[in-house]
């Protein structure tokens, strides 16, 4: 019985490993995704942390995106970068037209100063 554990112990871990690697494979990019995140993080890189006497810090930024293609921020994670992310963020029209609708959407945004 020892022997047929060491046979078929690596055989099943191969094949738990291809069959993992076929169902999550190479991540393909979300270009919708891709594109949203890249357009946000433009418009937060522009936060001057100084200003507002803050040092560099992490956020999760949940928003959706209205029918006029602008972000609308329900909530952040982050007390203290709260008012200053909804600020930058509200409102702002989108260049992305890709982006889905009325859509419950989350990123991690690290601001840095």
């Amino acid at each position: 019985m020892k022997s047929a554990k060491r046979f078929f112990a690596p055989l099943f871990a191969a094949l738990f490993i291809s069959f993992s690697a076929y169902a999550g494979g190479t991540p393909t990019a979300d270009t919708k995704y891709d594109e949203l995140r890249t357009e946000i993080a433009d418009i937060i890189k522009k936060v001057d942390l100084e200003d507002y006497n803050l040092e560099e810090d992490n956020v999760k930024i949940q928003f959706t995106i209205n029918d006029n293609n602008e972000i609308i921020v329900l909530k952040t994670n982050n007390k203290k970068l709260d008012t200053v992310v909804k600020a930058y963020l509200n409102y702002k029209e989108l260049k992305t037209t890709d982006a889905d609708k009325n859509t419950l959407y989350a990123i991690n945004v690290k601001l840095i100063s």
